[in-house]
């Protein structure tokens, strides 16, 4: 590494250490109070409202409940502001002195590149609920814009064990509940009947990095390399009965043709695009890092999205900070990116054929 980079590290290293000695105490305290308490607070928010189906006047302990449920969350938690100090204070530092063209933003991600590149065509991203990115770098490496971030995808599924537990709950419930409708005034026996018994979930199904280059070369037509072990049956079912606007190749490249369906809209620019030198690089991408990106090619754009399940630039307050050392963590992951777009060679001719 420079001197100047050296230097940079050391002085950071001292100050976040300083910092996390002063938040880890912090962190301690706030795990053994505010998360519990908000916790006990949860189950007895339910506990009262069963017990109000027979004792009305206490549904009244709701309010106290929820006031100061409320003003826990306002407790901020020391954990998220380290984890704030570093991303918003020291990585954009530390991505500026690795590279003067990087601009680093903690949080975020392109909407419109990420709905450019045509994943969301396919039924396996179309179930989304929310969607967040984080670690978002833009800049230039060896003459190629690009854009890239973590990227994670969320759907809610249905949380059997908990629903199973209402249903019970109100199978238990119903004879009083039936009782209090009939007796009371005015009552509908249809009441709070409405919604959904099941109990569902937002978990995470997705994580990734996703990256979006511009190599600069014009051409008409989608192309979408979609990992066989990702591609829904339901999509090749549609296909073939109501049609689409793709058309499924192959090219001279076993492996690539074993692992991937590739699609275009434009058959002569599927063939243009994935020259042997891309396809080349692509499958030197999935030897090295064991993983098969998803690919897509549109308006001279290239979009990948590499299903790694780890945390980018991760924060520990736990973990000290002993000097320099504490950042090579940081340093390898932005040299992965560069790695990637450097595997891609994407600012030589990769469409010719020698």
């Amino acid at each position: 590494m420079r001197s100047e980079l050296i230097e940079l590290l050391r002085q950071n290293s001292i100050q976040l250490e300083k910092k996390r000695r002063k938040l880890k105490p912090l962190a301690l305290l706030y795990g053994f109070t505010v998360v519990p308490i908000r916790f006990l607070l949860k189950v007895a928010a339910v506990l009262i409202v069963i017990i109000g189906l027979f004792f009305p006047p206490i549904v009244l302990w709701l309010f106290l409940i929820g006031a100061i449920y409320i003003g826990l969350i306002f407790i901020p938690n020391p954990k998220e502001i380290y984890h704030d100090y570093i991303k918003e204070g020291i990585l954009p530092e530390i991505f500026k002195a690795v590279n003067s063209n990087y601009k680093y933003e903690p949080f975020g991600y392109n909407q419109e590149d990420l709905h450019s590149s045509g994943f969301f065509n396919k039924t396996f991203f179309r179930n989304n609920v929310r969607i967040t990115g984080e670690d978002r770098v833009k800049g230039v490496i060896e003459n190629v814009e690009v854009d890239f971030n973590e990227i994670s995808f969320f759907r809610e599924d249905i949380n059997w064990p908990k629903s199973i537990g209402v249903f019970l709950l109100i199978i238990f419930l119903l004879p009083v509940i039936i009782f209090r409708l009939i007796t009371s005034e005015g009552g509908d026996i249809n009441a709070g009947c409405g919604g959904s018994l099941f109990v569902r979930d937002t978990i995470q199904y997705y994580r990734g990095l996703f990256l979006c280059a511009d190599f600069n070369k014009n051409f008409e037509g989608n192309v979408i390399m979609m990992p066989k072990s990702i591609e829904s049956k339901w999509d090749r079912f549609t296909d073939s009965v109501f049609g689409s606007s793709f058309s499924k190749i192959q090219i001279e490249n076993q492996l690539i043709n074993s692992k991937y369906s590739i699609y275009t809209t434009n058959l002569q620019t599927g063939f243009y695009v994935l020259s042997p030198n891309l396809i080349e690089a692509i499958a030197q991408i999935i030897e090295t890092e064991k993983v098969l990106p998803m690919i897509s090619f549109n308006s001279g754009k290239i979009y990948m999205s590499i299903p790694w399940n780890r945390d980018y630039f991760s924060v520990n307050i736990n973990k000290s900070v002993e000097g320099v050392e504490y950042f090579t963590n940081y340093i390898d992951d932005i040299q992965s990116f560069e790695k990637i777009i450097k595997h891609l060679k994407l600012n030589v001719k990769i469409w010719s054929k020698t």
